[in-house]
Order: structure tokens, then C-alpha cells, then sequence
């Protein structure tokens, strides 16, 4: 039995196209929450995707104001992606533990949303900057 390198390389291009596809199907999912995230208080920062086998969108968010939980689960009604409820799911429980850290000098920095296939968001907080030491 031969071992045919074209067949591989056949398979390898369909994953490949299969994986770009969803990845782009995802990024027009993913442009309508972004759209709606400043009402929730969160500012969109920056994004970035790798494609591959299993593609990978990370997404920084910046709290803009006071994360409002209400319009986070309005905005879960509108998503019809599995992937995409999980980070608004996520978002709005990152809102509860954002209450839970009441460190006087912490601060959200930001919040980044990876979109995998077990998609993950992580806080950073950073140290405030005393009015005093902006002032000098």
C-alpha cells in the first residue's frame, strides 16, 4: 500500500478551508456583540485572530464605565452562537467578580476574551495611580 503525499495535502487543504470558514462565520457573529459590548460598559481595545486548525480570536475589552449586567443579558438573548453566549455568560459573571475585588489601590486594566474551542476570559487589574502622582 502507497502512501499518496497529494491525498494528504488534498486533506490538509479542506481542514484548513473548513477552519477559515467558521473562523469567518465566527468573526461575523462576533462583529454584532462588539457592537453592542459599549452599552455594557465595555470598550473594545483590540483584537486579534490565528488561523489554523483551530483557529483563535482573543479580543481585549476595556471597561468603559460600570459593567451593566442587565444589557449583558439583553445582549445574550440576541446571540445565536454557542461559543459567543459562553463569553457573554462569562462577562457577566466577570462583572460579579470585578464587585468582589475591592482592593483600594487595584484597578480593571482590561478583560480579554479568547475564543478557542473552549473559549476563556481573564481579568487584569493594575495598581491605581494616585491623583497626586499624576498631578506631579
Amino acid at each position: 500500500m502507497a502512501f499518496d503525499l497529494n491525498k494528504l495535502k488534498a486533506g490538509k487543504d479542506l481542514i484548513a478551508d473548513v477552519a477559515t470558514q467558521k473562523t469567518v462565520q465566527l468573526l461575523s457573529d462576533l462583529n454584532l456583540i462588539l457592537g453592542l459590548l459599549p452599552d455594557a460598559g465595555y470598550e473594545v481595545g483590540e483584537m486579534e485572530v490565528e488561523l489554523g486548525i483551530a483557529p483563535k480570536i482573543t479580543v481585549g475589552l476595556k471597561l468603559g464605565g460600570a459593567a451593566n449586567e442587565a444589557r449583558l443579558k439583553a445582549i445574550l438573548d440576541k446571540v445565536d452562537n454557542a461559543a459567543l453566549a459562553t463569553i457573554i455568560k462569562s462577562l457577566i459573571e466577570a462583572s460579579k467578580l470585578q464587585e468582589a475585588v475591592s482592593v483600594d489601590t487595584l484597578e480593571l486594566k482590561d478583560v480579554k476574551v479568547v475564543l478557542t474551542p473552549v473559549p476563556s476570559v481573564s481579568m487584569q487589574w493594575k495598581q491605581k495611580v494616585a491623583a497626586s502622582k499624576l498631578a506631579a
